[in-house]
C-alpha cells in the first residue's frame, strides 16, 4: 500500500490533469510516464489510477491498462441530462440556503465558477448522495467546461447571471436559467465532441 501523503499528492495531480483536458480522449495513461512526471513510484499510480476509474473518469482495458474516457455525443448529452436532472430536483424543492452556501466565492475561472455554483445548488438539500452526484458530473464535465470559450460567445455572462439568481434566492429565475443552460450545451454536443478533437490534434 501507498504511504498517504504521497497517495494523496498523485491523486490530485492526475485528477486536476484530466478535469483540464490535459490528456486526449482515449489517451493511454502510462502508469511509468506519470509516475516519472511526478517524481513518484509506481505503486502510488496505479493505486490512483484504480480509484479513477471508480470515479468513472480513467477507462480500463483489461490487458491493455488505462485511459482517458471517450466522450462522444450521446455520452455528452447523458451527462448534461443527468446534471441539469439533479439540480432541478433540488431546485423544485425550493429549500433556504444551508449557511454554507450563502456566501459564493468566485473561483479564477468560468469553469471552476460553473462547478462552485452547482455544488452549491445541491447542497441546498441535506442529501449527500445528490451533492456526490454533482461533484462526480463536475469532473466529469469539466475538460467539456475547459473548452466552452470556444463554442459559447458568453460563458462570464451566463455563470453571472446563474450566480446572481442563487445569491438573490430567486428560484424562478434560476430554474429558468438552469434548464436553459443544459439545454443549449445539449444541443452543441457534436460541436464539444469537434473542439475536443481539435484541441488534442495539436498535442
Amino acid at each position: 500500500m501507498s504511504p498517504a501523503p504521497v497517495l494523496e499528492r498523485v491523486y490530485v495531480a492526475v485528477k486536476a490533469r484530466l478535469r483540464a483536458g490535459h490528456y486526449p480522449m482515449g489517451y493511454r495513461l502510462e502508469a511509468s510516464r506519470i509516475a516519472d512526471e511526478l517524481h513518484a513510484s509506481m505503486t502510488p499510480v496505479r493505486d490512483v489510477l484504480n480509484r479513477l476509474a471508480g470515479e468513472r473518469l480513467v477507462q480500463v482495458s483489461p490487458g491493455d491498462g488505462f485511459f482517458v474516457p471517450t466522450l462522444d455525443e450521446a455520452t455528452i448529452r447523458d451527462l448534461l441530462e443527468w446534471n441539469g436532472y439533479v439540480l432541478l430536483h433540488v431546485l423544485r424543492l425550493n429549500l433556504p440556503q444551508a449557511e454554507e452556501t450563502a456566501s459564493l466565492r468566485y473561483p479564477m475561472n468560468t469553469a471552476e465558477r460553473t462547478a462552485d455554483l452547482f455544488l452549491r445548488i445541491a447542497r441546498r438539500q441535506d442529501n449527500r448522495e445528490l451533492v456526490a452526484a454533482i461533484a462526480s458530473n463536475n469532473d466529469r464535465l469539466a475538460p467539456l467546461r475547459a473548452v466552452e470559450d470556444r463554442i459559447f460567445g458568453d460563458v462570464a455572462l451566463e455563470v453571472t447571471m446563474l450566480t446572481d439568481a442563487f445569491n438573490l434566492e430567486d428560484i424562478k429565475s434560476l430554474t429558468s436559467l438552469v434548464r436553459s443552460y443544459h439545454r443549449r450545451r445539449k444541443r452543441k454536443a457534436s460541436r464539444y465532441v469537434q473542439v475536443l478533437k481539435g484541441e488534442f490534434a495539436r498535442i
